[in-house]
């Protein structure tokens, strides 16, 4: 099986790593999260660069938010770049990152939006609210570069 068609699993340390911010593992398994190791890493972000780094880490896949076809994705490294870099882009990935089943949300005029950094933002945040009762749409930028 590709690594862009496997299971989503996520190793220990990167479940508990995780599981620090709030996130119910069914969120992470619905957003497709994931670990991959530095060759998986490479083919679904189609990297051919930064031959000396390691790019195993976290996968976040970025997916449409209505019909949930991915259209990018980043890398939380578990090694950072040289430049100190944590994570890394699918190149060209100007998406915005979702949380599952947000596409009622967008149509709903009364709900907030909150804007933030990252992907695990987005899953922690949207997990906060889900365990409040209450609805909020959270939108990530795909980091501070995004």
């Amino acid at each position: 099986m590709s690594a862009m068609h496997r299971a989503a699993t996520l190793t220990t340390a990167h479940a508990d790593h995780l599981a620090q911010f709030g996130i119910p593992p069914e969120m992470l398994a619905a957003a497709g999260v994931c670990s991959v190791a530095n060759s998986e890493g490479r083919e679904i972000l189609g990297i051919n660069g930064y031959r000396d780094a390691d790019l195993s880490g976290i996968l976040f896949p970025y997916r449409h938010p209505v019909i949930g076809e991915r259209n990018g994705g980043r890398i939380r490294l578990d090694t950072p770049l040289t430049d100190g870099g944590k994570y890394i882009s699918e190149s060209g990935c100007r998406h915005f990152f979702f949380a599952p089943g947000v596409a009622e949300l967008l149509t709903e005029t009364h709900v907030p939006v909150i804007f933030v950094e990252a992907e695990k933002s987005v899953l922690a945040v949207t997990a906060l609210m889900d365990r409040a009762g209450r609805k909020c749409l959270v939108v990530g930028i795909g980091g501070c570069w995004g």
